[in-house]
C-alpha cells in the first residue's frame, strides 16, 4: 500500500502549531518556577553541611593562631558534631521542601492553563452574548465590525463584512480585489481600484459613522487597501473600569455594560501574558507649600477629568440598560458616539417607556389583564429612572468639580509666582519626569491565576455560547447570562485590585491611553500553550512608544502648570520618549496658559435636564395600580 503523502502547508502549520505550544509551556514554566526559588534559609543549611569540613578547618586555624596552639579534643568534636547536625537539618529541610515545591509548582502550573486557556474564550462567550441581546440590524453591523478587527483576514472574510456593512455587493467585490493585490504585492493595481470607488466608498463611510465610528473607521481602511497592525492594539472603551467598579461600590450591576466586561477580561489576560503598560507622570521637589499646591492641582485636575468622563459613562449604562429590556435600532451604544447622541436617544427610549407603562396600566385598570406586564414594565421604568437620575448627578458634580479645580489652579498660580520673585529660581527646575508602569511579576501572577482559578471553578460557566452544544453540557455547568458575567467580572477587578491600584484615576488613564492587546489571533478551541504563546507574543509586539504621552505632557506643563517648554526640555523628551519635534515646538509656540476663569468654561458638552416629571408620574401611578390588584 502507497503511504499516505502530507500537504505540505498541512506539514508547516504543524510544525508552527507544535512551536507555538512549545513557547506556550516555556512561559508557563518562567512563571510557575519563579514563586518556588529555594529560600536564603536552605540555601544556608545546604552551604552548612558542603562547607562542614572547610568550617573546621577554618575553626581550627583561627584557634591556632588566637591561641598558638591546636583546638583541643572537646572543642574539635563540637566543630565535627556541629557540621553533621546542620548537615542533616539541610537534607532533611531540602526533601520536605522539595515535596511540597513539586506538588505546588503542578497545582501553579494547572491554575495557568486554566485561567489562560478560559479568559479569551469567556470574552467570545461575553461578546456573543452582548451581539445576542441586539437588534438584527446592530448585530450585522457590530459582528462585520469584530471580523474587521481581526489581523490574518482572507479576501472573503472581507468581502462578507464589507456588504454587511453597506449592502453593497458590488463595493464588497471590489474590497475582495483590494485585499487580493494587496497580499500579492501590487500596490499600483490597489490603488486603481481604490481611485475607482473612492465615491461609493466615502458615501458608505459618511453613513456608518453617523451611528458606529469606529466600525466606519475599521471599513475606511479595509477599503483604502490598509489592515490592522499587531503594534496598534486595540483601542480601549474608555472608562471601563470606572463602571466597574462604580457598579461594585454602589452595588448596581447595571452601570457595567458587556462592553466592560470584554475590555476587563482582556486586560487580565494581556497582564498575566506579560503585558506591561508605561506612562508618564511629574512631581515637584522643592518648596513644601509650592509641592502640597502642585498635589492639590493635580488631584482635582485627575477628579475633574474624571468627573467629565463619569457624564459620559453614566449615559452609556444607561443607553445599555435601555437596549437591553427592548432592542431598538435607534438606539446605540457604539463606542465613539458623542454624549449628545447618547442624550438624545436615552430620553427618547425613556419616554417610549412610560407610555408603555402608562399603556400596561390602562389595560390593568380597564380588563385586569396584563399585570404581570405591568409590574415587568414599571420595574424596569424604576431602573432607568435610577440610572437617569445617576447620570444627571454626575452633571451637577462635574460643576462641583470644575469649580474645586478652578480654586486649585488660581492657588497654585499664585504660589509659584510668589515663588519665583522670591527665590530667583524657575518653577521648572523642580519639576521631574518619571517614567511609571503597569504590570503583573510572576510572584502576582501565580497569586491572580489561583484566586481566577478558584473562581472559575466556583461559577461553573460552561465553556461555549452554542445552543447546539447543549446536548454535551455537564447538568452541574451554568450558562453565561448578563448576571452573571457581570458578577465574575466584578471578581476579576477585584483580584487584580490587591496588585495594581485600578481606583487609581492616574492608572485609569493610562490604561484608557494605551492601546489593548489584538486577541484576533486567537480562536475558540486552540489549545492553552497555543494561547499562552500568541498571547505572550502579541502583549510584547504592542506599541510602547511615549510620544503621544510626551506630547500630551509637554502640552500641560504651559496649560496648567505655566511651565516654559525650553529647548533642553524638548531635547530630553526627545531623546528619551523620541516626542515629535515638530509637534513639542508648535507646542511651544502656540500653547498659552490657561487661567481660572477659563476652567468654568470647560463643562461636559452636554447638559443634562432633571428627571421627566412625567416619567415619576408615569412609574407612581402604575405602582398605585399594582397596590390595588395586589
Amino acid at each position: 500500500m502507497w503511504p499516505v503523502r502530507k500537504n505540505k502547508q498541512d506539514t508547516i502549520r504543524s510544525a508552527d502549531t507544535l512551536a507555538m505550544e512549545a513557547r506556550g509551556q516555556g512561559l508557563l514554566d518562567k512563571i510557575r518556577t519563579a514563586p518556588h526559588k529555594e529560600p536564603w534559609g536552605i540555601t544556608f543549611l545546604m552551604l552548612a553541611w558542603t562547607a562542614g569540613p572547610v568550617t573546621f578547618i577554618t575553626a581550627s586555624s583561627a584557634y591556632y593562631i588566637g591561641y598558638g596552639t591546636f583546638p583541643p579534643l572537646d572543642r574539635a568534636i563540637y566543630f565535627l558534631a556541629y557540621a553533621l547536625i546542620a548537615g542533616l537539618l539541610g537534607i532533611a529541610t531540602k526533601l520536605i521542601y522539595n515535596t511540597t515545591h513539586g506538588h505546588q509548582e503542578k497545582q501553579d502550573e494547572k491554575n495557568l492553563l486554566e485561567v489562560i486557556d478560559c479568559l479569551p474564550e469567556l470574552l467570545y462567550m461575553v461578546r456573543d452574548l452582548r451581539l445576542e441581546n441586539m437588534g438584527e440590524e446592530s448585530r450585522r453591523i457590530e459582528s462585520a465590525g469584530i471580523i474587521l478587527s481581526k489581523l490574518d483576514l482572507g479576501p472573503a472574510w472581507v468581502t462578507l463584512a464589507i456588504e454587511d456593512l453597506t449592502g453593497d455587493a458590488q463595493l464588497a467585490r471590489q474590497a475582495e480585489h483590494i485585499e487580493l493585490f494587496r497580499r500579492a504585492g501590487l500596490y499600483n493595481r490597489m490603488q486603481d481600484i481604490i481611485h475607482n470607488i473612492r465615491e461609493p466608498a466615502g458615501n458608505a463611510y459618511d453613513e456608518l459613522r453617523q451611528t458606529h465610528p469606529r466600525i466606519a473607521e475599521a471599513m475606511r481602511q479595509r477599503l483604502t487597501g490598509r489592515v490592522p497592525s499587531v503594534r496598534q492594539g486595540s483601542p480601549r472603551e474608555e472608562m471601563f473600569l470606572e463602571r466597574i467598579l462604580s457598579a461594585i461600590e454602589q452595588d448596581n450591576e447595571n452601570l457595567m455594560t458587556l462592553h466592560d466586561v470584554e475590555e476587563l477580561l482582556t486586560l487580565c489576560f494581556e497582564l498575566i501574558c506579560g503585558r506591561r503598560i508605561r506612562y508618564l507622570k511629574y512631581e515637584y521637589s522643592g518648596d513644601w507649600n509650592l509641592a502640597r499646591s502642585m498635589d492639590s492641582l493635580e488631584k482635582e485636575r485627575n477628579n475633574y477629568r474624571l468627573a467629565r468622563a463619569r457624564v459620559n459613562s453614566r449615559l452609556r449604562a444607561l443607553a445599555t440598560y435601555l437596549n437591553y429590556i427592548e432592542p431598538r435600532e435607534d438606539i446605540n451604544t457604539a463606542p465613539g458616539l458623542s454624549p449628545r447622541h447618547l442624550l438624545t436617544v436615552t430620553v427618547d427610549a425613556m419616554d417610549s417607556l412610560t407610555r408603555q407603562v402608562t399603556e400596561c396600566r390602562r389595560i390593568t385598570n380597564n380588563t385586569g389583564k396584563q399585570l404581570m406586564a405591568l409590574q415587568i414594565k414599571a420595574s424596569q421604568l424604576d431602573k432607568a429612572i435610577d440610572l437617569y437620575e445617576r447620570a444627571f448627578n454626575a452633571q451637577q458634580k462635574l460643576s462641583r468639580e470644575s469649580r474645586r479645580f478652578s480654586r486649585a489652579l488660581k492657588v497654585w498660580q499664585l504660589r509659584s509666582k510668589q515663588y519665583e520673585e522670591t527665590s530667583g529660581d524657575q518653577v521648572r527646575r523642580s519639576l521631574k519626569i518619571s517614567e511609571q508602569s503597569i504590570a503583573l511579576d510572576d510572584d502576582e501572577k501565580i497569586k491572580v491565576a489561583r484566586q481566577l482559578a478558584q473562581l472559575l471553578e466556583d461559577n461553573r460557566i460552561r465553556r461555549t455560547s452554542d445552543r447546539s452544544m447543549d446536548h454535551a453540557r455537564s447538568s452541574s455547568e451554568k450558562r453565561l447570562t448578563q448576571s452573571r458575567a457581570r458578577e465574575l467580572a466584578a471578581g476579576i477587578a477585584v483580584i487584580l485590585g490587591q496588585s495594581i491600584d485600578l481606583s487609581n484615576p492616574a492608572i485609569q488613564r493610562a490604561i484608557d491611553s494605551t492601546p489593548a492587546t489584538s486577541l484576533g489571533a486567537i480562536e475558540p478551541g486552540m489549545s492553552p500553550m497555543i494561547k499562552a504563546s500568541v498571547g505572550k507574543a502579541m502583549a510584547n509586539a504592542v506599541d510602547v512608544s511615549l510620544a503621544a504621552m510626551a506630547e500630551r505632557l509637554a502640552q500641560n506643563l504651559i496649560r496648567y502648570y505655566r511651565v516654559p517648554l525650553t529647548q533642553g526640555t524638548m531635547d530630553f523628551l526627545i531623546d528619551n520618549y523620541q516626542a515629535n519635534r515638530e509637534k513639542l515646538e508648535f507646542i511651544a509656540e502656540h500653547e498659552a496658559p490657561v487661567s481660572n476663569q477659563q476652567t468654568q468654561l470647560n463643562r461636559a458638552p452636554i447638559e443634562i435636564p432633571a428627571v421627566h416629571k412625567s416619567w415619576q408620574i408615569s412609574l407612581y401611578n402604575a405602582r398605585r395600580t399594582l397596590e390595588l390588584h395586589a
